[in-house]
């Protein structure tokens, strides 16, 4: 590997994403030209057929940048992506956890913030965590970036959840023992719940949707300390699911964690997250913001 790996991949991934979009043929043609011109990416994209309790701990995000208006990823990668790991992805509306990793290493588009991808291959997401450089990296050495990230932000963000634990430990065997091991409880972390009804009037028995934002500080906090920002919803009777994660300024932190928590509160949702709901936002509900460690 290159010694500026980010710039390798840059190139690399920029390269591959709009050769495979002038490929004459179907979804498959683009699948075999990654296992030509990339196989280990493509095994690691494979290795979900038989991985999928990883996958059931996301949820679904929207295909649709906000700020750049328009769609992330092309839909031929995202059939590519099902092509390979046999997991149904949509046009509009994908699997989180498979959008927000492999997607985006595949998206052409930037936004105010820059390439979706940077997550992967500039933010220094592992180091800054006191983990390999290359743990969140699109080709780590042990794991891989999916695997890697769910196990990562599930510890973090399950951790009142004994099924959802259940299934993170059954992924160590595929980890470095520098991740399987990580002491998460040494991390400075808050959490912000916003919960509401997802239609009509609340009553005791309606079930309500819960959105979970994590902020975690990392050991490595370096100039001007940014946290790492966890996206999640819980929509009973399922367990919470992952939606999405990056890092964020102290302004931001401060901008959400200074929100109102008295009474009644608006709640939209954020990030792409796609909710089963037919409610319109703003939602009205209930706001707790607390430290865990």
């Amino acid at each position: 590997m290159p010694a500026d790996t980010a710039a390798f991949w840059e190139t690399r991934l920029t390269a591959l994403a709009q050769k495979m979009l002038s490929l004459q043929g179907d979804s498959t043609t683009c699948a075999a030209y990654l296992r030509q011109e990339c196989p280990l990416l493509a095994q690691h994209l494979s290795a979900f057929q038989t991985q999928k309790s990883a996958l059931s701990l996301w949820g679904k995000s929207r295909n649709f940048d906000e700020f750049a208006l328009q769609e992330i990823v092309a839909p031929r990668f995202l059939e590519m992506i099902q092509d390979l790991t046999g997991h149904s992805m949509g046009e509009k509306v994908a699997h989180a956890g498979l959008l927000h990793t492999y997607g985006y290493l595949f998206s052409l588009i930037e936004t105010p913030f820059g390439f979706k991808r940077d997550r992967w291959i500039k933010s220094r997401f592992g180091e800054r965590f006191g983990l390999p450089k290359d743990t969140f990296s699109p080709l780590p050495q042990e794991g891989s970036l999916l695997l890697n990230l769910t196990y990562f932000l599930g510890s973090l963000l399950f951790i009142d959840h004994a099924s959802s634990q259940k299934i993170l430990r059954s992924l160590r065997p595929f980890l470095s023992n520098d991740l399987a091991n990580y002491a998460f409880q040494d991390l400075r972390q808050w959490r912000m719940i916003e919960s509401f009804h997802p239609k009509g009037p609340p009553t005791q028995k309606a079930r309500k949707t819960h959105l979970i934002t994590h902020f975690v500080l990392p050991p490595d906090v370096g100039e001007g300390p940014e946290q790492l920002l966890i996206y999640g919803v819980q929509e009973p009777p399922e367990p919470p699911r992952l939606l999405t994660t990056f890092f964020v300024s102290p302004s931001t932190v401060e901008m959400l964690l200074s929100q109102p928590q008295q009474g009644q509160v608006e709640i939209i949702s954020r990030y792409n997250a796609s909710l089963r709901t037919d409610a319109t936002e703003p939602f009205v509900g209930t706001r707790r913001i607390r430290p865990l460690f």
